[in-house]
C-alpha cells in the first residue's frame, strides 16, 4: 500500500487486492480516496495513524473551504474544477 497526499487533505490509498477465482490467484490494483471526516475506524492502524498525522486542523479547514468554493462555482453555473 502506498499513499498520495493532497494539499487540502484527501489521501489516495493505492493497494493491491489478492483474490482467488476458480483456484487462480489474481492481483487487482485498488485505488480509493479518504477525505477528512470519513469514518476510518475499520482501516488498518498504520493508515489511521497516517490520516491522523496528515489531517491537521489547518488541512481540515482548507478541505472544507475547497468544498464550499467548488459548490459556489457550480451554483454560479461554472465548473467545480
Amino acid at each position: 500500500m502506498y499513499l498520495i497526499t493532497h494539499l487540502h487533505g484527501p489521501i489516495e490509498v493505492r493497494e493491491t487486492v489478492s483474490v482467488e477465482v476458480s483456484g487462480v490467484k489474481h492481483e487487482i490494483p485498488n485505488h480509493r480516496v479518504l477525505n477528512p471526516g470519513d469514518d476510518i475506524s475499520k482501516e488498518p492502524p498504520d493508515l489511521q495513524q497516517a490520516c491522523a498525522d496528515w489531517w491537521t486542523p489547518a488541512r481540515i479547514d482548507a478541505f472544507e473551504r475547497s468544498k464550499q468554493d467548488a459548490a459556489a462555482r457550480i451554483e454560479e453555473g461554472g465548473d467545480a474544477g
